[in-house]
């Protein structure tokens, strides 16, 4: 009963509007591929030779990384609120909690990123 409650937890927790980061890179063989991840979850990470397919990866895998995260009795990271700025490109992060993710806990409670 108990692992039913987690799976719909991480269901609707894997739902959230959270910040995706893409990435062309190259296989071993030198063919490019796209990696994709979240920014508030930077090792739930996938991969394809599409953004397409690297996208429908990472929903996958989104599911997976919350569940063993719930069953770990490990915090979710929340979503940050954006606001992109209408005088340029620059992506205001606001989670209005400490970081808990060690590789965004550089960041302030409200942080200003370029986009280029």
């Amino acid at each position: 009963m108990m692992n039913n409650q987690l799976e719909a937890q991480a269901k609707k927790l894997a739902d959230q509007p959270y910040h995706m980061v893409f990435q062309e890179d190259h296989t071993t063989d030198d063919e490019p591929i796209y990696v994709v991840n979240y920014l508030e979850m930077p090792g739930c990470r996938a991969q394809g030779f599409t953004i397409d397919e690297a996208l429908a990866d990472l929903k996958e895998l989104t599911y997976e990384y919350i569940l063993s995260y719930l069953e770990h009795g490990v915090a979710v990271p929340k979503p940050y609120s954006t606001t992109i700025a209408t005088t340029g490109n620059a992506l205001v992060l606001n989670s209005g909690e400490p970081h808990q993710n060690p590789a965004t806990q550089h960041l302030s409670e409200s942080s200003v990123i370029v986009l280029a």
